[in-house]
């Protein structure tokens, strides 16, 4: 019965390692710890394994080639500063993926804010009929926008400070 349990460890270990190794191609624990050492050609190993995939990744979500390269270099360049706590055991894709979807996230989230930020902008330079917003910048643009006819527009870009003519 021991023989039994130890070979069925055994073949348990012996997939789990098959099925690492398939899933992270060329990567090898080896090359993982090379990179955890600070190994140039293991980083580019990595990369140029990863690279494509985290890209069209990046690309399905989106729809942004720039944006999905921009993330994809991010991406590479936290595994590059956070190689040593690298763990050579773990699947570096699943690390790779994650840190890539995370990105994502906190794009969506910058982005966010920045379209409330814009909304509030809006709304005080519409308030104030002055075409100027908190920071004495012009905002005409979003004056304009709220406008219904030339002559409601007209009367607002005449109240407008000087400044903000052109």
């Amino acid at each position: 019965n021991k023989d039994l349990t130890r070979n069925a460890s055994d073949n348990k270990d012996r997939e789990s390692t098959e099925r690492t190794s398939r899933e992270n191609g060329p990567v090898t624990v080896e090359l993982l710890e090379a990179l955890r050492d600070g190994d140039h050609e293991a980083y580019k190993t990595v990369y140029l394994h990863y690279r494509g995939p985290i890209e069209n990744f990046l690309y399905k979500l989106l729809r942004s080639r720039e944006e999905a390269e921009e993330i994809a270099q991010h991406v590479f360049m936290t595994l590059w500063e956070r190689r040593a706590e690298l763990d050579p055991s773990k699947n570096i894709r699943t690390l790779l993926y994650t840190i890539a979807r995370n990105a994502v996230v906190n794009l969506f989230k910058r982005q966010r804010v920045f379209e409330k930020y814009q909304k509030m902008q809006h709304f005080l330079c519409v308030q104030t009929d002055s075409g100027m917003n908190l920071h004495g910048k012009c905002c005409i643009e979003p004056v304009m926008k709220t406008c219904r006819c030339w002559s409601g527009c007209h009367r607002i870009i005449n109240k407008m400070q000087q400044v903000c003519r052109k």
